[in-house]
């Protein structure tokens, strides 16, 4: 199982680049033509607004796209581009996470002294790596009620 951002979250912050600078330039256009009276030439050096700030949201998130966490088996890896393994430890050790951690979106702790920071993830990404740790700490911790 893999968790971080991918190229749909990279789509959708540009969208909304896009949207927010869409705004702007029916904002700015209107107050070029009706408030200033200036000729509608003028507009032309405007459209930098539309792309600038889906240019800035896309270029905030692509760097996140290089990281990710895995579960392969019982362990949790943290990767670079899917493919180098930067640390591991097993899911089993898993302490905490803290969110936000620094300039980090999540750090996991684990029992081993092993701390994983995990770089750009929303909250949707973080709750999905708590719950997943969670659930794989517990399945390895023996029931207590079994053995009394």
């Amino acid at each position: 199982m893999r968790v971080g951002n991918t190229a749909k979250q990279l789509r959708r912050g540009v969208i909304v680049g896009l949207v927010i600078g869409g705004v702007a330039y029916a904002f700015s256009a209107a107050m070029f033509v009706f408030y200033e009276r200036l000729p509608l030439a003028r507009l032309i050096p405007l459209t930098v607004i539309v792309v600038l700030p889906a240019l800035v949201i896309g270029l905030a998130i692509l760097p996140t796209l290089m990281f990710s966490i895995h579960f392969v088996g019982d362990r949790v890896e943290h990767r670079m581009l899917d493919k180098w393994i930067l640390s591991k430890a097993p899911a089993s050790e898993f302490i905490s996470m803290q969110v936000p951690s620094g300039i980090f979106a999540a750090k996991l702790n684990f029992a081993d002294g092993t701390k994983m920071r995990f770089f750009g993830a929303h909250l949707e990404i973080l709750a999905a790596l708590a719950s997943e740790l969670q659930l794989r700490t517990a399945k390895a911790q023996p029931d207590p009620a079994l053995n009394p």
